[in-house]
């Protein structure tokens, strides 16, 4: 999996340093930063298919536009999710699925949650806290149940993965019993199971760019 991480949407993109990459494009902003991040994606994708590899992205807050050129532009979509607890956390900016959805085809979506907490945060502290007295799974099938409930055509063109953490390296500082190290038999998404056939460890992807602090806000 090829996964680019670049948040176009930050309201700091010089703090991230983004306007780096921005140079031939003009002024740092979101319209020249989003154009950019399309150019990469195409770029990611054209370099991945050839090689059977799937490209993969996180998103925070998106137009309708941009969603639609996402969603044709990646294989799959980790939409964030950063919350302190479940409740109604499935209407925590639903929008960006509808936008999705608005263009078509099958996207292949997986919600995103983050396990930082007071103690090991880089922003604000999410789950990490409620963590300590909630199983694991129960953020995604909170999630799951909730957008099971939910009406509207614009369902018929999502498909629901599973669930990401960022990040796996906080369970392992707060949370150890959330982390398996050799799994023979690993539920990875509401009905589907997958067989590990050597030691895993649990890591996240975020491989192309530095990540200095992120920037999502209510």
């Amino acid at each position: 999996m090829f996964n680019l991480e670049f948040e176009f949407w930050s309201h700091d993109l010089d703090g991230l340093g983004y306007c780096y990459y921005l140079s031939e494009y003009g002024e740092c902003n979101r319209e020249n930063a989003f154009a950019f991040y399309i150019e990469q994606l195409n770029i990611l994708r054209a370099a991945a298919h050839p090689i059977n590899v799937e490209t993969e992205i996180h998103i925070g807050w998106i137009t309708e536009t941009e969603a639609a050129q996402i969603a044709n532009a990646v294989d799959r979509v980790l939409v964030h999710y950063y919350r302190q607890n479940d409740y109604d956390i499935v209407n925590y900016g639903i929008d960006r699925l509808i936008d999705l959805a608005g263009a078509g085809g099958n996207i292949r979506v997986a919600p995103i949650f983050s396990s930082e907490g007071t103690d090991n945060t880089d922003d604000l502290p999410f789950m990490g806290d409620w963590l300590f007295t909630h199983p694991v799974d129960q953020a995604f099938e909170s999630w799951y149940n909730q957008y099971s409930t939910l009406a509207g055509q614009w369902k018929e063109n999502i498909n629901i993965l599973g669930a990401v953490w960022f990040t796996y390296g906080r369970f392992n500082q707060n949370h150890p019993n959330h982390i398996t190290l050799q799994p023979d038999n690993q539920t990875v998404s509401k009905g589907q199971t997958t067989v590990f056939k050597q030691q895993v460890l649990l890591v996240e992807e975020w491989n192309l760019f530095e990540r200095h602090k992120k920037h999502y806000r209510k």
